[in-house]
């Protein structure tokens, strides 16, 4: 009997011993909300500031990205730092860093403010709208970055994480929640965070997956299921929408997409914490982060008291490190040997592989980022999803691009709104064509009373070590600078000055950089000015006509950073162009002209240009900005003043300067200087103050009566052009109020509403 309670005695003291050994288990929840999921960092941070074990981690939505950031040896400093950080944003925003972007492969600009992509066999079938609203391309990189190296550590199981990690994605074909435990951490985070509509969806085991927090944005239930800790901590920032409003789309659709969540906590043992965030911010409201982060430490630290009465055991700094790194040391570093491309025929993935230039047998994350976003950067890419699998027999990464090809039809709309009399409308389709070469072939229109023009262009791209680019087409441009009505469509009334342009290009081009290129064209077209040299004509009487016909060589180099196509608050242009232009001059004077004497005329001329813009940031709210213009030339005078201006080259530093004839801004050689001061007033909302000068070398003067051009002085006068302006940078493009003033102009002062893009396209003068 003895004997028996003795070993009854051994044994409760072994498991005695044994609950003391092991401890005490703590699960911590983490809530999906959007931008206000970013205060789970503060409550990470602050339990461990306290020496509170997290031994494990569920979360759905942005709960699952800093779950999975911990889950993955990320500490709260390491995940506070990511989420402050400028990229952070730019996954948010579905923006591409600016040394990725890829400058040889744009078009031109034109003034579109909507681009719809079609495929030509949606034109007799149902259409394919697009799935998302925020580009997913950099945030997909990043997950693949961030988290493929504890994938590999854990043997894609999720229970050999630095810490357990579940996450919550939802199976829409089934109307169902997922518990996602293994695989690809990256991908089932990317899973759990894709609210419908913002995020392209995520395939996972051939079923769409979206948001988890469709049907559990709180997953306490998963954690007591999955690892039945002795204590659950739960940090909840999400809630309950209200009911659907009748005239709000936005609100019927989240009632039907999610179902209604119960934030508790299941589990005695536990504490909710509650960070104080304003309900009713924006999912991808990240400007206030470093204040939601600082509420959910804030929050911690009012609860650990009560976290105290359940639990006794502390974990401290140096043994979390220790530990961090021991988990860190088993993932190999992100060192690639092959790259798999899967979704195109062979052809296409044939000039797709061209694209990637490393020519090294294992590359770094650098370089297959580049490669990555040089692919994207292709207009015929439409997605590509990236997933590093590791080999254990090589020791290196393989690189699997999953890509889609782009619909192969374009159509974009834009044009400009304005109070002054320069409407306009415009409309462009391209067909795009993918092979062992790439290519498109694109028409557009601009139709206005200021304005209208017909282009028909098409370009091939060849790919590989060195890529390059052919590509031609015709333009025809007229510019009718008579001040008309406002609206589109009334009788013309006889112009003072029409400009014709009509041309044939060719080009072939390279890139020099990531951020600049170098093209040579030649080009052959006509230039017809049609234009009364006095302003005392009735509708009897017929104009002068000056026609260059002409054809010219040119070599341009571009380098262009700016971040808007039109009122660029950031980023750098440098342009440098050599023309020579040969062609002869045919002079038609009108029934008013003083010389009633056909002339014709051979003119050359070599002209060399060069742009520099730049803004410097001087602050969040202010941004200072400069031009400089030069031109020089040894262009000969046309016939008269008038003509000889026509075909002098412009200063229009602002956009709307480009509507108006000023003959004080026009010559064969000058310079133009301009700063700006750009005040941030809101998110895409500033007020823009510039100032230029234009400093001709030499005037183009007239003799008097017959105005017969010459030349004035050097250096004789300069001239202002000052703008003031407040801009509001809308989805589909800039809205302006603006007052300019142009010097010795007849009516210098301008006063009005631009709604688009004041771009017009290429002409032989430009």
């Amino acid at each position: 009997m003895a004997h028996h309670k003795s070993l009854y005695l051994i044994i409760f003291l072994m498991v005695f011993a044994y609950n003391n050994l092991s401890g005490q288990s703590v699960g911590v929840v983490l809530s999906g909300g959007g931008a206000k999921g970013v205060a789970h960092v503060g409550v990470l941070k602050a339990l461990e500031d306290n020496h509170v074990p997290i031994d494990y981690i569920t979360g759905t939505s942005m709960g699952a990205i800093i779950g999975g950031l911990y889950a993955s040896g990320y500490s709260p400093e390491e995940i506070d730092s990511l989420i402050n950080s400028d990229n952070f944003l730019q996954w948010a925003k579905g923006e591409v860093e600016e040394e990725y972007t890829y400058l040889y492969m744009k078009e031109e600009p034109n003034s579109s403010w909507i681009s719809l992509a079609l495929k030509y066999d949606s034109l007799i079938r149902k259409p394919e709208f697009p799935s998302s609203i925020i580009q997913p391309f950099q945030m997909d990189f990043a997950f693949m970055q961030i988290f493929s190296e504890a994938t590999t550590a854990s043997k894609r199981d999720f229970d050999n994480l630095f810490v357990p990690f579940r996450c919550i994605a939802s199976d829409i074909e089934n109307n169902k929640a997922v518990t996602l435990s293994e695989g690809n951490l990256g991908k089932a985070i990317r899973a759990s965070m894709t609210y419908p509509f913002y995020f392209k969806p995520i395939t996972i085991d051939g079923k769409i997956m979206l948001d988890g927090g469709m049907y559990n944005n709180f997953p306490s239930d998963v954690m007591l299921e999955e690892f039945f800790p002795d204590m659950i901590i739960g940090s909840n920032v999400a809630g309950n929408y209200s009911s659907a409003d009748p005239s709000d789309l936005v609100s019927q659709i989240r009632t039907i997409m999610m179902e209604q969540t119960q934030y508790d906590v299941y589990c005695e043992s536990s504490v909710l914490i509650e960070p104080q965030v304003p309900k009713n911010t924006s999912i991808l409201d990240f400007s206030r982060r470093k204040a939601f982060i600082d509420s959910g430490y804030v929050a911690t630290e009012r609860k650990i008291n009560e976290i105290r009465l359940f639990l006794t055991d502390s974990v401290f700094p140096d043994e979390l490190r220790q530990k961090r790194e021991n988990f860190k040391k088993k993932s190999p570093p992100l060192v690639f040997n092959n790259i798999e491309i899967s979704g195109l025929e062979n052809n296409e993935a044939n000039f797709v592989n061209r694209m990637l230039l490393h020519d090294k047998d294992t590359v770094g994350i650098k370089m297959i980022k580049e490669d990555y976003f040089r692919v994207l950067a292709n207009e015929h890419i439409q997605y590509i999803y990236p997933e590093a699998n590791y080999d254990e027999e090589s020791g290196y990464y393989h690189l699997d691009l999953e890509v889609k090809k782009d619909k192969n039809i374009e159509v974009q709309f834009g044009g400009t709104v304005s109070s002054a009399p320069i409407n306009e409308a415009f409309l462009q389709l391209k067909y795009k064509f993918l092979g062992n070469q790439a290519g498109n072939i694109r028409l557009n229109t601009y139709i206005g009373r200021f304005y209208s023009s017909v282009s028909a262009k098409g370009r091939l791209d060849f790919s590989g070590k060195s890529p390059f680019y052919i590509k031609g087409g015709t333009t025809y441009n007229q510019w009718d600078y008579f001040k008309t009505s406002t609206t589109f469509f009334e009788d013309k009334t006889p112009s003072y000055l029409i400009k014709n342009d009509f041309r044939n290009t060719v080009t072939f081009g390279a890139p020099v950089s990531s951020k600049s290129k170098l093209e040579a064209s030649i080009s052959a077209g006509n230039i017809t000015n049609r234009y009364y040299q006095s302003n005392q004509f009735s509708r009897l009487d017929t104009t002068d006509k000056t026609e260059f016909m002409n054809y010219n060589t040119e070599f341009t180099y571009q380098y262009n950073t700016l971040n808007r196509k039109q009122f660029a608050t950031k980023g750098k242009f440098i342009k440098a162009e050599v023309k020579n232009f040969r062609g002869e001059a045919t002079y038609t004077p009108g029934s008013i002209a003083p010389n009633k004497q056909t002339v014709k005329k051979l003119h050359q001329w070599l002209q060399v240009s060069f742009q520099y813009k730049d803004y410097l940031k001087s602050s969040s709210w202010f941004t200072f900005g400069y031009d400089v213009d030069l031109f020089l030339s040894n262009r000969s005078l046309f016939e008269n003043q008038t003509s000889s201006l026509l075909m002098a080259h412009e200063y229009t530093p602002v956009p709307e300067s480009k509507t108006v004839f000023l003959r004080n801004f026009n010559a064969n050689n000058y310079a133009g200087v301009g700063v700006k001061g750009i005040f941030k007033l809101a998110e895409d909302f500033n007020f823009r103050n510039e100032i230029y000068t234009f400093q001709p070398f030499r005037e183009i003067l007239s003799t008097g009566e017959n105005n017969q051009a010459y030349l004035g002085p050097y250096f004789d006068k300069h001239y202002f052009i000052g703008s003031s302006r407040l801009v509001y940078h809308s989805p589909l493009g800039p809205i302006s109020l603006y007052l300019n003033y142009y010097q010795g102009h007849n009516n210098p002062l301008a006063f009005g509403l631009n709604i688009g893009y004041i771009i017009f396209n290429e002409h032989t003068l430009h």
